[in-house]
């Protein structure tokens, strides 16, 4: 996280700091993107573009783990991880059933 935030404010992303062309096999977005529309396809979920709803979820995921260890967005709450986590995957997943 904090190389993340140093690359940023020194103008670089990281994902240009960490992933090379020869990247092997697909990376997190297009795994979830994937498994977003697979279920697209069996009809449980609305139609939407996979790529920006993988990316919400991921980034979710990390300013969820960003106010943890920094407290930007005021006190911690007094939950634990999993109670965090279940109640996000909860709200994300039903936002997407049809």
């Amino acid at each position: 996280m904090r190389l993340a935030i140093f690359s940023a404010l020194e103008g670089f992303h990281l994902a240009e700091i960490v992933h090379r062309d020869n990247q092997i096999g697909p990376n997190l977005p297009e795994i979830l993107g994937g498994y977003i529309k697979q279920r697209i396809d069996d009809g449980a979920f609305q139609e939407q573009n996979t790529e920006i709803t993988a990316k919400i979820f991921i980034d979710l995921i990390y300013t969820c783990v960003l106010d943890k260890e920094a407290s930007v967005s005021g006190p911690p709450i007094d939950y634990s991880d999993e109670e965090v986590v279940e109640n996000m995957v909860w709200i994300f997943i039903n936002g997407l059933r049809k």
